[in-house]
């Protein structure tokens, strides 16, 4: 027979049993009729034989009880039972006809699907990265706690479409109506979203997600992360800033040298020195000007690095003035 059968008196001892249950065992008829059924179960399948038996007699059956049995050579076996009790005419229990199935495989296999799923959710709850899942709906169904510090939010609000709670009001339509559509098409979605904490701080957070299909090509749901780039839009806004005003800072010093050397070429002050002098100086006084910038520029880097030390000093704020003026002039 493909499948273990045995028979157990009232008292849970075995009085009948098949070759295949007694070839997974190990053992000969011998050594196991008349025995307790119990002896040949783990420490905690005695302890569910034991939480089961007397009801079973009681009702006079029982589906899917899951045994762990202990085999001659010491291994182990998972098994899932189905039994019947024989009773007399006045309802009194006489033996069980029990029937087993090997369910090993799927015992092992359950026992790496809980590892896989142990290991994700370590690395999920140490991740930098937020970390978010949902259903084939596109219904939270986990979020780790990075994603929970980004968003704003806890575990349980985000549950179920509590996810969008944490969006900035004036998106949060136009979001969820993208991201409904790309969930109605199983397709991946990606896009930058602001987040209201509830402490107010606004977080920019670039989100990226990905349909799961099973080994069957079902779709079993989406998984996706959100990256927290708020400090880089802040650096993008400050370069592009910082940008805007050493572009105007190069432009002055630059029009004015090329002002007053373009007065001299032209031999407008070919009859006044002073004022040609006076022009001279202005340009190089603007060259080097440009210098200092560019060199400012280069201890910005330095500074950024880590790499310069400030020295602080006096100047004349009269003196200042008087070069700014001269300057546009």
């Amino acid at each position: 027979a493909p499948c273990g059968y045995h028979s157990l008196d009232g008292f849970g001892n075995v009085i009948r049993i098949n070759d295949t249950e007694l070839n997974w065992l190990g053992y000969s008829p011998e050594e196991i009729f008349y025995k307790p059924f119990l002896n040949f179960l783990t420490p905690e399948s005695q302890q569910v034989f034991r939480d089961n038996f007397l009801k079973f007699k009681a009702q006079g059956w029982i589906n899917n009880l899951e045994f762990e049995m202990v085999n001659k050579d010491g291994t182990t076996r998972w098994v899932s039972l189905n039994s019947t009790a024989i009773k007399d005419e006045s309802g009194n229990y006489i033996m069980s006809r029990s029937t087993m199935l090997d369910i090993s495989d799927r015992k092992l296999a359950e026992k790496a699907l809980c590892q896989s799923e142990a290991k994700f959710r370590s690395l999920s709850e140490s991740s930098p990265i937020g970390i978010f899942m949902t259903d084939i709906q596109g219904d939270c169904i986990y979020t780790n706690p990075q994603y929970q510090e980004i968003c704003g939010c806890t575990s349980d609000q985000a549950l179920g479409e509590g996810w969008s709670q944490s969006i900035h009001p004036e998106d949060r339509e136009e979001i969820t109506a993208q991201w409904s559509k790309a969930v109605s098409q199983a397709r991946e979605f990606s896009r930058e979203i602001r987040y209201v904490r509830e402490d107010g701080t606004i977080r920019f957070g670039r989100v990226r997600s990905a349909p799961i299909f099973s080994i069957t090509d079902e779709l079993i749901g989406y998984v996706g992360t959100v990256e927290d780039v708020t400090e880089g839009l802040a650096i993008e806004t400050m370069k592009n800033e910082f940008i805007s005003i050493v572009s105007h800072e190069l432009r002055t010093p630059l029009s004015s040298i090329r002002g007053s050397l373009g007065l001299l070429a032209a031999g407008v002050f070919k009859n006044k020195p002073e004022t040609a002098q006076q022009m001279l100086d202005i340009a190089i006084h603007d060259t080097e000007r440009l210098v200092r910038l560019v060199n400012d520029i280069l201890d910005l880097e330095r500074l950024d690095a880590q790499k310069v030390n400030l020295v602080k000093q006096w100047w004349d704020g009269v003196i200042l003035l008087k070069q700014s003026v001269e300057t546009v002039q």
